[in-house]
């Protein structure tokens, strides 16, 4: 992970046209063989060899450092700059970059991301031109991709993201074919596009700088981004662990759960259902391989006897799929072999008893006595058995009391049964006005109350009629006698569902009715035609609405009411006074949850006043620790921005208790455990970390326990001799087959795990292309000091002058001194480290700004190289 390091002095790269989404790059040259640079700032382990990220390419091995081979602009690369390098499987991703002009300056312009699938013989760079992948502001200057991450699971996604400073984050879950640029709400999203209109500024959390992604949640994906406005943690489920049932046709709640947290509620989409609760979530999807198919979408839905009963149906074909059963709140299912088949098209339910009945279209009435597991057939009509009585072809069912009601092609039939089911008489009815409507295809009771007894004592009838082929037109119906007399609401197009609020001393009593115009209400009990359009929007995100579209299913239960529609499902507990609105999330990339982490949201002291929380919000590396497979520490790199401090700190999952010590859930703690500096980048082996830092490569263990350890990896070998000038700074660390490789300011140390003392300098020895100044951007007012690194190619005098943006004079910090011929630093004297504090030569701080400076050696020869000054 390259942290804000790049080397100044860079190859132009050529202007590429592209032609399609990725620009091929085939390679007949074989990489350079050479060790090409001491300043590495990202280490990798991939297809078995050590890959680093340098400001001169892609430098790797495969004999563990014995021999090097380099990729840069010569053969195959699009900019000599990496800034980022990861290992997806046996795909290599890396981000360069180049030196471009703007306002006739020189700037760092990305590159993008570019893939090999085979260590280098052939590049791929990916277009995102309009031409391309159509997403703008990743390449370009100032859009520098700082990080790439990711990681695969078990639902076959293979996600890669990247974060770039002005590019903010992007995404892809198919291995890098499509991509998405990710934000963590609505407003960053108008943010980014507004501040490159030029009317915002880019907000903190829209500048990205790390990424890393978290495995150890089971099947679902964690991903953390650093930005310069702390934390983002991007939650995405399994789609069989949200709510991802499409298009909601029927909508059922438990009658026999009690108590808030098992009150549950199911949706049944077009591919499949959706379990969720009352209250919202959490939810649950069985899609048709659960049920053991290939399409299947939900016809009709009843819990009865602890069980949850499922018609389902071919979600593109007209065939029925038969009845579904469920003894575990529908975590699993299995078929009724009595009612399986495409002849039996289950449409609907009622409960009378231990009763349970089902309607079955042109196959008629069933019922079950031994909750579901036999089933025998029941015709209203006998004297003709045949789909040609339309009195035997059922579409809704309804029960109170020992009355059943059914909703058949030729009207209402009411059934008045014995306590043992036993059909004791029948009446029929047309609910329509002139009975050109007689397809009764929905019927709800609507109870009236005695509001001092809060008896029941009379109901209305609500159906729902359909015109039988071509003639008539659809109505709503009302009877308050039982069907002897008729009120009619004509309506205007199709009507889908109907429900009435049964709330004793309710003054309402709502009669919600759905259909393709959305969701309508009457509000004065039994009169048709004072209905009104219902607005039913989500209490918290106002712009969730779910009452202007196709709305397909209601049902009520006490003070609840829930819809089902195209876009979604609306619920509410206080009788639709108020809404949650929740849509399914069909997008792998869109997250299902965010969180954001700052330094005011997380900082605190616990009871042993310990430093709780993140201590600065720009996070220029992020890195994770598992401790097991199941269990994983963030570690977050803090620096400050308006505020906070530098340092390291740990996150890990504790539980949450409610105020009588009963745990009610969990949540991220951070903790500081290191506060000298901030962290290049982040390796964790086992219990211990790595941090590269400007101070020397610090190592920690069991650092939020009791033995917490603290301290800093000498770069020595076995005759006890420095390989490098104590306090030498360090970009990269990282494990690989028992050896820890360092990249640092001034080569690459590799040390054996098995013994400290075997230690080995990798170093260019003719580096005299690099002049660069180091830590770049630093803040002079933090007393940050910026060192210079450049070769001396013969004894001589050296001048070091620094020029402000207009190339005015501003600072000498060294001035005709003396340098033996070498590398600076490490120099054979303190004297030798040259740096500048960010001083003019008056003694006053500089101001803010890009700044350039001057290397002239005795021969005649010079040498320019740019850096950046921060508050």
């Amino acid at each position: 992970m390259i942290k804000l390091l790049s080397a100044f002095v860079l190859l132009i790269s050529p202007v590429m046209i592209f032609a399609g989404p990725a620009h091929f790059y085939d390679i007949n040259d074989e990489p350079d063989t050479t060790y090409a640079t001491n300043v590495v700032i990202d280490i990798i382990e991939h297809n078995g060899g050590i890959w680093f990220a340098t400001g001169q390419g892609v430098n790797f091995s495969f004999d563990n450092g014995q021999t090097w081979l380099l990729y840069n602009t010569s053969n195959g690369l699009a900019g000599n700059d990496v800034s980022a390098i990861y290992s997806a499987g046996t795909r290599l991703w890396i981000a360069t970059n180049h030196v471009g002009i703007v306002n006739g300056f020189e700037e760092v312009f990305s590159d993008g991301l570019t893939y090999t699938d085979n260590d280098g013989a052939t590049w791929t760079q990916l277009d995102f031109s309009e031409a391309g992948l159509d997403i703008p502001y990743v390449t370009g200057p100032f859009r520098t991709i700082y990080d790439i991450g990711g990681a695969s699971d078990f639902q076959g996604r293979d996600w890669v993201f990247a974060a770039a400073f002005a590019g903010g984050l992007l995404g892809s879950a198919d291995g890098g074919t499509t991509w998405q640029r990710l934000f963590a709400t609505r407003d960053d999203s108008l943010n980014f596009e507004n501040a490159y209109k030029g009317l915002d500024t880019l907000w903190w959390r829209n500048r990205l700088f790390s990424v890393v992604a978290d495995t150890s949640h089971g099947d679902s994906l964690y991903l953390w981004a650093g930005t310069a406005g702390g934390i983002l943690q991007f939650v995405y489920l399994t789609p069989a662990d949200k709510f991802s049932a499409r298009v909601i046709q029927k909508v059922a709640i438990c009658e026999s759960c009690t108590g808030v947290a098992n009150n549950f509620a199911w949706f049944g989409g077009v591919n499949g259902l959706t379990r969720g609760h009352t209250t919202g979530g959490p939810f649950q999807t069985r899609f048709p391989i659960d049920f053991g198919q290939f399409r299947t979408r939900v016809t009709a839905m009843q819990e009865f006897g602890g069980k949850l009963f499922l018609g389902l149906a071919d979600s593109v074909l007209a065939i029925s799929q038969g009845l579904y059963v469920s003894g575990d709140n529908g975590d699993t299912f299995d078929p009724v072999p009595t009612l399986l088949g495409s002849q039996y098209q289950i449409v609907d339910f009622a409960v009378i008893r231990d009763r349970l009945y089902a309607a079955n279209l042109e196959d008629g009435l069933w019922v079950s006595g031994d909750t579901g597991t036999t089933w025998g057939r029941i015709y209203l009509d006998s004297a003709v058995t045949g789909p040609s009585n339309l009195r035997n072809i059922t579409h809704s069912l309804e029960s109170i009391g020992d009355t059943l009601f059914v909703g058949t092609d030729s009207g209402l039939s009411i059934i008045f049964l014995d306590p043992a089911g036993a059909i004791d008489s029948a009446r029929h009815y047309v609910p329509d006005p002139d009975s050109s409507a007689s397809r009764v295809t929905q019927i709800r009771v609507q109870l009236f109350t005695d509001t001092v007894s809060l008896v029941n004592d009379s109901f209305a009838l609500w159906t729902i009629n359909r015109q039988v082929g071509g003639v008539g037109r659809p109505t709503v119906s009302v009877s308050k006698d039982r069907g002897l007399t008729w009120s009619y609401y004509l309506a205007n197009g199709e009507v889908y569902d109907i429900a009435p609020v049964n709330v004793p001393k309710d003054p309402f009593k709502n009669v919600y009715i759905v259909g393709p115009t959305g969701i309508k209400f009457i509000a004065t009990g039994t009169d048709p035609n004072t209905i009104q359009n219902a607005i039913v929007r989500d209490a918290v995100d106002t712009t969730l609405l779910l009452s202007t579209d196709t709305v397909n299913a209601v049902v009520t239960k006490g003070d609840t009411v829930l819809f089902g529609g195209n876009r979604g499902i609306a619920l509410s507990r206080d009788r639709g006074r108020t809404y949650r609105v929740y849509t399914p999330n069909l997008d792998p990339l869109k997250a299902d949850l965010v969180v954001s982490y700052t330094v005011a949201t997380t900082i605190n002291n616990d009871t042993a006043g310990a430093s709780v929380g993140l201590i600065g919000n720009f996070i220029p590396a992020l890195g994770i620790q598992y401790l097991t497979p199941d269990t994983a520490r963030i570690i977050a790199s803090c620096r400050p921005t308006t505020s906070g401090g530098y340092g390291v700190s740990v996150g890990r999952v504790v539980p949450v208790f409610d105020t009588n010590n009963v745990q009610t859930g969990s949540r991220y703690r951070f903790d500081v455990v290191y506060f000298r500096n901030f962290a290049w980048n982040i390796a964790a082996h086992g219990d211990t970390l790595f941090l590269p830092t400007d101070d020397g490569l610090i190592t920690g263990w069991d650092l939020l326990g009791d033995g917490a350890t603290v301290d800093t990896v000498a770069f020595r070998n076995a005759q006890g001799k420095d390989l490098l000038f104590p306090g030498t700074p360090v970009y990269a660390a990282k494990v690989i087959d028992g050896y820890l490789w360092s990249g640092t300011d001034d080569g690459t140390v590799r040390i054996s795990l098995a013994d400290l003392a075997d230690q080995k300098l990798y170093i260019r020895t003719d580096p005299t292309e690099e002049v660069y100044a180091f830590p770049v951007p630093f803040s002079p007012n933090r007393d940050d000091r910026v060192r210079f690194h450049f070769a001396v190619p013969a004894d001589g005098n050296v001048t070091l002058e620094i020029y402000d943006f207009a190339m005015n004079l501003v600072a000498t910090p060294i001035e005709n001194q003396f340098f033996d011929a070498g590398i600076y630093p490490p120099g054979p004297t303190e004297d030798q480290r040259p740096y500048w504090d960010g001083r003019n030569d008056k003694g006053d701080v500089v101001a803010v700004g890009v700044y350039y400076f001057r290397i002239m050696y005795g021969n005649g020869e010079s040498a320019w190289g740019k850096l950046a000054i921060v508050p």
